[in-house]
């Protein structure tokens, strides 16, 4: 058996608190935020007219003391931002730049 594992799942329980270990908690709240953080809507629903193609969802939530993440490697997030930037979204921020950068790192190294 090869001492070397490859892993295409990771937890982001365990991307999030690998986080806050590394003393990230302003990014890990920063995820968390509601209005922070927008989905393209089109890929799951139609929209209707008037409707924005997009809707707010953290990455991180915590509703009813419960935790919860939604992410993907696609990047949803940052699919959104880029579709939508000029019809009102506006555009990421360095900080959240960052935090999909810090996740996307700790998720994709070698000790998850």
């Amino acid at each position: 058996m090869s001492a070397c594992v490859s892993h295409s799942l990771v937890s982001a329980g365990a991307v999030h608190n690998e986080m806050l270990r590394r003393g990230r908690r302003d990014l890990v709240e920063l995820m968390s935020a509601e209005g922070s953080w927008c989905r393209n809507k089109d890929r799951y629903q139609h929209t209707m007219p008037g409707e924005e193609p997009w809707w707010s969802m953290p990455v991180f939530d915590y509703t009813g003391g419960i935790f919860a993440a939604h992410y993907c490697p696609t990047n949803h997030y940052t699919e959104a931002f880029a579709m939508y930037g000029a019809q009102g979204l506006g555009s990421m921020s360095a900080q959240q730049v960052e935090a999909i950068v810090a996740f996307e790192s700790i998720a994709n190294s070698s000790e998850f």
